[in-house]
């Protein structure tokens, strides 16, 4: 599994190598010649999780590629559904690893699609937490249930929804998709109590060929914010860890 860590934080790891091999023999006599070529490639198991795009809205937030976060100056009882939003891209090209080093080899099946699960960096009463730099401040934002506490509401919170990305191959279309309830705003998971928020595959049937490689796959991480009226002044900072699986058969 990959990760990518903090809100907006992108760490692709790229496994594997490609190799090939070219061995010519040839053959001659009198009055014939004939070569024949032989041409051997293996291709390793590629698998990358990365973000790719950040998008804000400009009348709230900016974005730091140097902290890799979003940034935003709040009143009390402001708020917005467009504090951020991430793309990412998953990579997984295989059906089975020919790697003939097992301990690089890659485990699981690309075919059998893949999964994201997103869980906080730090937690309060259970809760995914927003941290005030000023240790003085036991405060804490937590996310909570919108369901309870919707963005437009009183108490401060912060929220996630995961958006589908469909993308065209060979005249088919085919997207991701959010896992369960998170194609609408939601509480983040806490910190150990990770969920799937995100799913796709790779591997298609296009045209009736079944397990057709369609490239790289991309779904975007929507943030929402609101100060609410409980909010004490100070600069807080939330942090959403990213991992990718890959489904097992």
């Amino acid at each position: 599994m990959l990760k990518s860590a903090r809100l907006a934080l992108s760490l692709g790891i790229v496994l594997g190598l490609s190799v090939a091999t070219l061995p010519n023999r040839s053959y001659a006599g009198t009055l014939l010649v004939d070569s024949e070529d032989t041409v051997s490639a293996t291709v390793l198991g590629y698998l990358a999780f990365s973000a790719i795009d950040h998008a804000y809205d400009t009348n709230v937030s900016t974005y730091d590629d140097v902290t890799n976060s979003y940034i935003g100056t709040f009143s009390l009882m402001d708020s917005t559904e467009n504090f951020g939003k991430t793309t990412y891209e998953v990579t997984c090209n295989y059906i089975s690893d020919p790697n003939p080093d097992a301990s690089a080899r890659l485990s699981g099946n690309c075919s059998n699609g893949w999964t994201v699960s997103a869980e906080s960096e730090d937690v309060s009463d259970g809760y995914a937490a927003m941290i005030p730099s000023d240790n003085a401040i036991t405060y804490r934002i937590k996310s909570t249930d919108p369901a309870t506490n919707p963005l437009s509401g009183t108490t401060a919170n912060w929220l996630m929804k995961i958006n589908g990305v469909a993308k065209t191959y060979s005249g088919s279309s085919f997207s991701t998709s959010a896992v369960g309830t998170f194609g609408n705003f939601h509480l983040i998971p806490a910190k150990n109590n990770s969920a799937n928020v995100a799913s796709g595959n790779t591997f298609r049937t296009v045209n009736g060929h079944a397990n057709t490689y369609i490239g790289p796959e991309t779904f975007e991480a929507q943030y929402g914010f609101t100060a609410g009226m409980d909010a004490v002044a100070g600069s807080y900072t939330g942090s959403v860890i990213y991992t990718l699986h890959i489904n097992a058969s």
